[in-house]
């Protein structure tokens, strides 16, 4: 498994790019300090790009924004998806809201299977929302 260390200060990573701007090679101070000659490299180009005088790739403020785009859509992807399911859950077969299917109360339905009340059926009929009562005699 590999190591990790703490990040390095910005102040100790700005004396490093100020060294080698003024012309210390990045292995004469990796060789002096801790950071491999690569990590220098980094900063120095890093340090470049935020200054404008590289374009080949982002500067930290548009490293930051695009990552902070990405965090926003994933969470808008993720809150799509649960409204997605719940509105999908509230659908029954065919397409139809089966909210209207469940207008009877519990008591009722209790007093049918009791044999209180004679059990009816409630249908639909395509064209309108008021339901048909059948008998089942």
């Amino acid at each position: 498994m590999a190591k990790t260390r703490a990040p390095y200060a910005a102040a100790f990573r700005q004396q490093m790019i100020g060294l080698v701007h003024a012309g210390r090679t990045p292995e004469d101070l990796a060789n002096e300090f801790e950071p491999t000659a690569q990590t220098i490299y980094n900063w120095v180009a890093q340090a470049d790009r935020d200054a404008g005088k590289r374009l080949d790739g982002l500067s930290t403020a548009e490293r930051r924004e695009l990552t902070s785009l990405r965090r926003e859509l994933r969470q808008v992807k993720m809150e799509r998806d649960i409204l997605a399911t719940d509105f999908a859950t509230r659908r029954g077969p065919g397409g139809r809201n089966t909210r209207r299917l469940h207008c009877r109360s519990t008591r009722t339905r209790g007093r049918q299977l009791f044999g209180d009340i004679p059990p009816r059926r409630q249908t639909w009929s395509r064209g309108s929302a008021a339901p048909i009562l059948v008998a089942l005699r």
